[in-house]
């Protein structure tokens, strides 16, 4: 939509919600404006298949919250700052007014983002065409495990694509020559990786290249392999990225298409849960934390034409990365940097929602803050570094766009604000508004109904309601600290790698938990100093019951968030893929049906029939089919031809009952592989079906309902007082182990003072 028809409208609808009215007029304002969203919401959710339909609700519902946002705001500058207060109360009043903006900001961008969310469908590529470009596979590591290596490699090798045009490299910045050189332990540990990682590169067939030092981290590893290289495609996979079969056939289309696309980018599918779903026990329906921006707003930016390069599993062209000088570097978010850079400079992009990579989330939450820590100091290094609403080159839609990403970090200081408050007000009697609670709700309440119904009605299918206070709770405890400083001090951070495939033999306390007791603990406080007000000045009912229901929501998130801190033991480094699908078992000459209940390259989990009494042997082989043979080549020849077998260990035995007559026989195996042939017939099975990864999403992307966010976070807040339950019966113990401590010191000098 033309800027000149959008902004007059928007214009309009500023000027009369400024309009005063008296109490009364509000209510009945709030209560029309709250009913016609409920409708809209209602609407809109019941034609999510209506396409049309759909965009009409989703606009109708954001004009209306718009509106009660604006209202809101504009009564909070007019009418609610306590001027007549102290400075240090008209301090903290416009701080909060000031997080409120932020938020309010954030929710005017990504309404704008996802106006319109676009869907790309892969353009056909002909991959008997002698003209099809050359590509080069890059795939940068640091300090991964050669296992995690092996399976990314080769996946990346039989990916569906003309041999002779197609070309993988292993980017080894952990055994650069400025490593090797390195003295003692640590120089012979970068040499034995490198020889490591040469001979695996040989068992894989493809190639391994390093270089003389690390400078600029990962983007310098992508440029200086870019200029040892010529392919007129540059693919860029994570370690832990591991691509289907069809990543190339169903991306190099759309480059092919139009020469003045500079990238293809792809979302990144996780197989894993996060710190927060698996500490927290949630289950598989609720959608990943990632999902939100893969699934909607990268798709609501490509439809203004503001890619993102996502740092892995995009299909770029060579040319246009030339032309800027390769990957950037002045920031520590270079894929971000790089994506404003080409778009100012005339190029296209396109992101195509199919999952057609599987990763690895974070394991611990440690690693998680680590992570959000990078991308939010980068994120701030680009506000000051190159601003997109200020560079050249960008239309209006794109800075709102990129804009909105950055604010998104920001948002994490609003956070802080919002829980310091209510704090502030109870414990230390700092007056925040000037107006009475009963006009503060006629206000507020609207507002927040109206953006939840927003949220629920743009974000539904993959972010269920008040979880995002329980990710944003938890992380901007850990960065609010890096933004200010970033902000004040926007220098060149060192970029560090993101710890994956961790493990953890138990259950145990984080040691990034000791804060969130110092906030728990001041939020009862504010309690006690709440109902202490109340009993002593009974006139301050409405302000303190006000103040304290919204610390007691903040400290329902704060205990959530402490529930994530118990982190959850975890055995493998990387999980089980489920696969449901049925195949044969061999045991002493004798074929058995069965179903792969999971698997990963080192093993599975089979479902054998219950006619099956008992399972003596020791070992056999598992036969199957390779599921990811295209419809139109489908046919029993093909079947048969890809047919593989391997040999197999049994590792556990155990049964099944579902009822009173029908068993099962669960049976754990660990593959013996004879050839790389094997290990590549496993990976492509576990990990080359791009149908597996939509089927998997289609699953969790449905509409959630507004209760099972809030049972969610209830329960989730029962595990942080588990979590305080736990902690202090650790402190009992060591205080215990302390007493005994010192009680054998004394016994000791006594003995030794008899002695003498």
């Amino acid at each position: 939509m033309p800027f000149f028809i959008w902004a007059p409208g928007a214009a309009l609808l500023v000027y009369i919600a400024g309009v005063d009215l008296y109490p009364a007029e509000q209510l009945i304002v709030a209560v029309l404006c709250v009913s016609l969203m409920v409708g809209a919401w209602w609407r809109y959710i019941r034609t999510l298949d209506n396409h049309y339909m759909l965009r009409t609700a989703r606009l109708f519902l954001m004009v209306i919250a718009g509106f009660l946002a604006i209202r809101y705001i504009i009564w909070r500058f007019e009418y609610s700052i306590p001027w007549y207060e102290s400075t240090f109360d008209i301090a903290c009043a416009l701080m909060l007014l000031f997080a409120e903006c932020i938020a309010v900001a954030l929710y005017f961008g990504g309404a704008f983002v996802n106006l319109h969310p676009l869907r790309r469908h892969p353009d056909p590529v002909d991959m008997k065409d002698p003209n099809l470009p050359t590509v080069d596979v890059f795939i940068p590591t640091y300090n991964e495990d050669a296992d995690l290596l092996r399976t990314t490699l080769l996946a990346a090798t039989d990916m569906i694509y003309p041999r002779d045009k197609l070309r993988v490299y292993l980017l080894d910045d952990g055994g650069t020559e400025a490593k090797c050189a390195q003295r003692g332990k640590k120089g012979e540990q970068a040499c034995l990786r490198r020889k490591e990682l040469q001979d695996l590169c040989f068992e894989v067939g493809c190639f391994y290249m390093t270089r003389k030092d690390n400078r600029d981290a990962k983007a310098g590893n992508i440029n200086a392999a870019l200029a040892r290289t010529d392919g007129e495609l540059i693919v860029i996979f994570d370690a832990d990225h591991i691509p289907t079969s069809d990543f190339l056939k169903n991306t190099v289309g759309t480059l092919i298409a139009d020469e003045r696309k500079a990238f293809v980018q792809t979302p990144h599918f996780v197989i894993n849960q996060d710190p927060f779903e698996k500490n927290l026990q949630a289950s598989r329906e609720m959608p990943n934390e990632a999902e939100m921006f893969y699934t909607m707003n990268l798709r609501g930016m490509d439809n203004w034409g503001a890619g993102f390069f996502c740092g892995s599993g995009a299909v770029m062209r060579r040319k246009a990365l030339e032309e800027i000088g390769g990957i950037l570097t002045d920031t520590i978010v270079e894929d971000a940097e790089t994506s404003i850079e080409l778009v100012r400079r005339g190029w296209k992009t396109a992101y195509l929602h199919l999952p057609m990579l599987c990763g690895l989330n974070p394991e611990s939450t440690e690693a998680y803050v680590h992570q959000r820590r990078r991308w939010a100091t980068g994120m701030c290094q680009l506000l000051w570094e190159k601003n997109p609403l200020f560079v050249p080159g960008l239309n209006i839609a794109q800075r709102i766009s990129y804009f909105n990403c950055i604010l998104f970090w920001i948002f994490s200081l609003s956070r802080i604000v919002f829980i310091i408050c209510p704090l502030l007000a109870l414990i230390g009697g700092v007056t925040l508004f000037a107006a009475p609670p009963v006009e503060i709700l006629l206000y507020m309440v609207p507002y927040l109904i109206g953006l939840g119904l927003v949220v629920n009605a743009l974000y539904g299918r993959v972010r269920w309601l008040f979880v995002s206070e329980i990710y944003e709770t938890l992380s901007s405890m850990f960065l609010f600290k890096n933004i200010i400083k970033t902000i004040l001090f926007p220098k060149h951070e060192p970029f560090i790698v993101t710890p994956k495939g961790e493990r953890m033999e138990y259950d145990k306390l984080s040691y990034l938990a000791p804060r969130f007791y110092l906030v728990i603990a001041l939020q009862f406080l504010a309690i006690v100093a709440g109902y202490y007000q109340l009993s002593t000045d009974p006139t301050t009912l409405n302000s303190v019951t006000f103040s304290m229901g919204w610390n007691l929501y903040n400290m329902i998130f704060t205990l959530a968030a402490l529930g994530v801190l118990i982190e959850r033991r975890q055995v493998r480094s990387r999980p089980r893929v489920p696969i449901h699908e049925m195949a044969k078992v061999k045991f002493n000459n004798k074929f058995v049906p069965c179903e792969i209940v999971d698997m990963t390259e080192d093993g599975a989990l089979l479902r054998l029939p219950g006619w099956i009494e008992r399972l003596d042997a020791k070992e056999g082989a598992l036969e199957f089919a390779q599921n990811h043979i295209p419809k139109e080549e489908l046919s029993l020849t093909r079947v048969l031809e890809n047919l593989n077998r391997v040999g197999f260990q049994v590792t556990s035995v155990r049964e099944q009952k579902k009822g009173e007559e029908e068993r099962n026989l669960l049976v754990g195996v660990r593959f013996r592989y004879e050839d790389e042939i094997q290990r590549v017939a496993v990976v492509s099975f576990v990990y080359g079906s791009s149908e597996r990864w939509k089927r998997w999403l289609m699953q969790r992307n449905k509409h959630s309902r507004i209760m099972q966010g809030v049972v969610f976070a209830v329960r989730a807040a029962s595990m942080g007082v588990f979590h305080i339950a736990m902690a202090f019966k650790g402190l009992q113990h060591v205080l215990l182990a302390s007493r005994l401590l010192s009680r054998r010191r004394n016994a000791s000098r006594v003995t030794e003072g008899e002695k003498a």
